[in-house]
């Protein structure tokens, strides 16, 4: 078992007391931020086409003794619903490399999406992660950094892998319609 699988386990039955406990910020946050705002560009997109409503959940944030804390947990980073989908939520992490392993700071996000994911298997309710990896590309004869975005439905294996490696199978391209990051249309290939 994965360590990371290993807090999951732990975590899991105290999940529901948990969540409203005072939460120090989330590292690495500024580095998510560009890729988050791809994220709400696409969801505009989508909305302004009556694609679906999704939104980026707010956190209350506080500044305490000089730092930047969360007053609260947060669940995800997006929720909303899309035509042909249903309810969707999920989280957006960046990382350089073609591997994610997510740490203890984030097993409340996690949780969150692997219970709702569990407890939901015959709605129309899907709940993911978009990781946005910098991966050196030489597939043109010459090194160049790139930023894949990857898709991640498959929350058992991850919980038990401890880690996300980048599958082609799972990349996210951009659409034809303009959105830059066009998860619905991998959702709906993806069935």
């Amino acid at each position: 078992m994965s360590v990371f699988a290993e807090h999951v386990a732990n975590a899991l039955p105290l999940y529901m007391v948990e969540m409203g406990l005072e939460h120090a910020g989330r590292r690495g946050a500024a580095k998510g931020a560009d890729f988050e705002n791809l994220v709400i560009a696409t969801n505009q997109g989508y909305q302004k086409r009556g694609l679906g409503i999704v939104k980026k959940n707010q956190v209350r944030k506080m500044v305490a003794a000089g730092r930047l804390i969360h007053a609260e947990k947060s669940t995800v980073d997006f929720d909303g619903f899309m035509v042909g989908i249903g309810f969707v939520a999920f989280d957006c992490k960046s990382v350089h490399g073609g591997v994610w392993r997510p740490d203890k700071d984030q097993i409340h996000q996690h949780l969150f999406l692997l219970t709702g994911q569990r407890l939901m298997p015959k709605t129309h309710a899907r709940f993911f992660y978009l990781i946005q990896m910098r991966i050196v590309d030489d597939t043109h004869g010459s090194l160049m950094s790139v930023n894949r975005t990857y898709l991640v439905e498959n929350l058992e294996e991850l919980t038990e892998a401890g880690k996300y490696e980048a599958n082609p199978a799972d990349e996210v391209h951009a659409s034809a319609g303009g959105f830059l990051v066009d998860y619905r249309k991998k959702l709906l290939e993806i069935g």
